[in-house]
């Protein structure tokens, strides 16, 4: 009988540790399917236009854009992005390319408020400029469609660039 009360505990004793080794064990592979976007790279360019409300442009400036982020937590990416307004498309005149540093916040899945700063420059002329504004990520996962409106502020060489700027574009996370 004491025989069989060992053995019946030894049993017990093995399947309790199986137990807490297989939860252990599921909880090491829960952290690994966690998605963390800390670590994540966006690489994105697309194209804007950028309705304008003054008389000194035509009603519309279209331009190009593309950037690098890195999410350094799960809800805030900071990276680097270029821009350039093509002002007058024959001639080159007064077209304005900006270096910027940006920043994203998530506030809600796939959505973000950004905000990029940095000069602007102009032939030999240079301003800062700004741009806060809010970003989707619309289709896919590793690579997507992104859209973006977003608020320059911005007087450049005696110019108003000030206005509102819609855009599109591709973006690849990895």
């Amino acid at each position: 009988m004491k025989d069989k009360i060992i053995i019946i505990m030894l049993v017990c004793l093995l399947v309790l540790s199986i137990n807490f080794e297989a939860l252990a064990f599921r909880d090491l592979i829960d952290g690994f399917l966690v998605e963390d976007k800390a670590g994540l790279t966006q690489l994105y360019f697309g194209g804007n236009l950028n309705p304008m409300p003054s008389d000194e442009f035509e009603e519309y400036i279209p331009g190009a854009f593309g950037g690098l982020r890195i999410w350094v937590g799960n809800e805030i990416a900071v990276g680097v992005e270029a821009e350039h307004l093509l002002i007058d498309e024959v001639t080159d005149e007064a077209a304005t390319t900006g270096y910027l540093g940006t920043v994203a916040l998530e506030i809600e899945e796939n959505i973000n408020f950004i905000t990029s700063g940095g000069y602007y420059t102009n032939g030999d002329n240079s301003s800062l400029g700004v741009k806060p504004g809010i970003e989707a990520k619309l289709i896919g996962d590793s690579i997507s469609l992104m859209a973006r409106g977003t608020y320059r502020m911005l007087d450049l060489d005696d110019l108003d660039y000030n206005g509102l700027e819609f855009a599109g574009g591709l973006m690849f996370s990895f």
